[in-house]
């Protein structure tokens, strides 16, 4: 079975237990939490978090777009946030007009497609 059968396997099960396509789950997931609801979701929110997002929110960033590039970026590193980093990604996202949450869905599934394209086990 191919990653992608795979891939559209997952997408079935996912879509008959909660009536939705992960897509629109994350979409929804994104736009309807705060950056520090999502922060909470993953550890404890500090004042450098409340720092972090208002930065990010200066970049033009709105708070669904916050919220994917956290998530992202936490699922990436898995340990939290480092400031510079984040705020980097940020700058580059609006830098590459990633400014909805469907543009944000759809870099981060390219980048995964990338890193699997990538690997040396293929």
């Amino acid at each position: 079975m191919t990653i992608d059968e795979l891939n559209a396997k997952h997408e079935v099960k996912f879509k008959e237990k909660t009536g939705m396509t992960v897509d629109e789950w994350l979409l929804n997931k994104y736009k309807t939490i705060t950056p520090f609801e999502l922060i909470k979701a993953y550890y404890f929110a500090t004042k450098d978090e409340e720092t972090l997002v208002k930065d990010l929110q200066d970049l033009g960033l709105n708070n669904g777009v916050i919220n994917a590039l956290l998530e992202y970026i936490f699922v990436l590193n898995g340990k939290g946030f480092v400031q510079s980093l984040v705020l980097d990604m940020g700058k580059n996202w609006v830098k590459n007009d990633i400014l909805t949450v469907e543009r944000a869905i759809k870099f981060m599934k390219e980048q995964d497609r990338k890193k699997l394209n990538e690997s040396p086990e293929r």
